[in-house]
């Protein structure tokens, strides 16, 4: 941040293009930060400054777009996004005197500049086309979200991972609808794996890792992350302490798996260390 800073404030041409995080942004506009990094920004209050965002969708829709407007009144921003926010959509709602109203991208951002959508990329060769596998398990008919329904979408990645990522050539994203879901997850891969390998010793686990942010309790990357994730803010009001519990042991499997030493205070290093291993 304090390089961020210092550039910010520099003459020097080079420095007229900055690629930051917003994160580190945020922590330069945040007026209770203990570093005065607001205050040395004054003098560019009333200068002409131009603003893109990358992933606008997520990261403008909270406490670092009003920092940004209230800072550089005069600024510019644009902003690129490949899920816009739409108003049968919008789960971000701002309060205006005693009515509330939904926001979208459009509401920040105002007119659309260009849209390129999936299918023009599909055209023009860019993207390869969808290709869907439904799976059916077989049995008594089970209903979503029990424990047993669980079980049989690991066992089914389990038994056709190997096949469906071309021998291990390729990573997979398996996505929950809250917390206590992800956490349910990580625990049957753990227990099945654990339960193949001891009955054939030559058996190959896939490597897990589970990510879902812990209570903010003042972190600030961590309450900067939650503000692009209102659902795991909400998911992390009931019963916090056993998903931070969750979480932490999580956390150690990994860090025995690859010689790391991550824990909450470091999350966000954590996080990135996650999705630099998916690359």
């Amino acid at each position: 941040t304090e390089t961020l800073v210092q550039r910010l404030l520099s003459d020097d041409y080079t420095d007229k293009v900055i690629v930051t995080t917003i994160q580190k942004l945020g922590l330069a506009l945040d007026a209770n930060h203990r570093q005065p990094y607001r205050q040395r920004l004054k003098p560019l209050r009333d200068k002409r400054m131009v603003f893109i965002f990358d992933e606008c969708h997520r990261s403008q829709f909270g406490e670092n777009h009003r920092a940004i407007r209230e800072c550089f009144p005069n600024a510019q921003l644009f902003g690129f996004t490949g899920t816009p926010i739409f108003p049968e959509n919008a789960t971000y709602r701002t309060i205006e005197g005693e009515a509330a109203r939904m926001v979208t991208t459009a509401d920040i951002f105002g007119k659309q500049l260009h849209a390129y959508t999936i299918t023009h990329a599909i055209d023009d060769g860019n993207v390869l086309r969808f290709h869907v596998d439904y799976f059916k398990g077989g049995g008594a008919p089970i209903k979503p979200g029990e424990a047993l329904a669980k079980q049989a979408v690991v066992e089914a990645i389990l038994a056709r991972h190997d096949r469906a990522s071309n021998r291990r050539r390729f990573n997979a994203l398996l996505a929950t609808a809250s917390i206590d879901d992800a956490i349910a997850y990580y625990d049957l891969f753990k227990a099945l794996q654990a339960q193949k390998q001891a009955e054939d010793g030559d058996d190959l686990p896939l490597n897990v890792a589970c990510i879902f942010s812990p209570p903010a309790e003042g972190n600030r990357d961590v309450a900067q992350l939650q503000e692009d994730l209102p659902q795991e803010k909400a998911d992390n009001r009931k019963d916090p302490n056993r998903k931070k519990e969750a979480l932490k042991a999580i956390m150690a499997d990994y860090n025995r798996q690859y010689g790391v030493n991550f824990d909450i205070g470091t999350f966000d290093l954590y996080y990135q260390d996650v999705q630099k291993r998916i690359k």
